[in-house]
């Protein structure tokens, strides 16, 4: 009896590998058209359509507005919703923040929203109401009287930048009576954008909205000086619009007290 030789193994194993490549290749193009009549048949047909649009995170006009917005037609197919055009279209209304498009299977969409929350007033010159800014500083919805808990900015008509409203949301937060030995009142966004407020008898011109850090540890430091403190006997003017060489103006008036 004859062993047969590793050789003549090797060539028996690829034979049978080659006379196989045909049925996994075959395999595969029926699995692939499978998958595409299931994606076609998930596109089209009619029990995969939309039929109910839903929204959680918010409720009212809101909501209505979102489903509005979001622009999906009751009956199209579900598997077709363009959830980053839905998406980019809810998000036309500022008063939302991020929006999730969830589809349910079989015929459900669910608008998930998460809306902006007030972080600051901003009161324009010349507005027939208040607005509500967002801690980004976008100003999203108005409101007849200032709620309480939230500080008020000022500003003239159409001067309002998402970045000087981050400035001003930053100087009502940052001091106190503890740091500066009253709190601040009178913020104001001037025309050319700059912020000032008052802390007692000392205006603050705080400049652009910039260098926040280095303005604040500054206003603190000359707050700290026994000459200017927010119940000076006359008015004083700090200058931060250049915190590195800071500018106190009235100290004179001071001393005459």
């Amino acid at each position: 009896m004859t062993k047969e030789s590793p050789v003549h193994h090797r060539f028996a194993a690829r034979a049978q590998a080659i006379r196989r490549r045909p049925k996994l290749v075959a395999w595969w193009v029926g699995t692939v058209a499978v998958l595409g009549l299931a994606i076609v048949l998930l596109a089209y047909l009619p029990i995969f359509t939309v039929a109910t649009i839903s929204v959680e995170g918010a409720e009212g006009e809101v909501a209505e507005q979102a489903v509005s917005q979001a622009g999906i037609q009751q009956g199209s197919p579900l598997a077709r919703v363009d959830s980053d055009g839905v998406t980019e279209r809810v998000l036309a209304d500022p008063r939302v923040l991020s929006v999730d498009v969830d589809r349910q299977w079989p015929d459900s969409v669910v608008l998930r929203l998460d809306l902006r929350a007030p972080a600051i007033v901003v009161d324009q010159d010349g507005a027939d109401s208040l607005q509500f800014a967002a801690a980004d500083g976008v100003l999203y919805d108005e409101v007849e009287d200032k709620p309480s808990g939230l500080a008020v900015v000022a500003a003239k008509r159409g001067d309002v930048s998402t970045e000087s409203v981050r400035q001003a949301l930053y100087i009502s937060a940052a001091f106190g009576s503890d740091e500066l030995g009253a709190e601040p009142s009178d913020l104001e966004i001037t025309g050319d954008g700059d912020l000032r407020f008052a802390v007692g008898e000392v205006e603050v011109l705080w400049g652009p909205a910039e260098s926040q850090e280095l303005k604040a540890e500054v206003l603190v430091a000359l707050f700290s000086q026994p000459q200017i403190s927010a119940d000076a006997p006359a008015p004083l003017v700090v200058d931060l619009s250049a915190p590195e060489n800071p500018v106190v103006s009235g100290l004179e008036n001071v001393a005459d007290e």
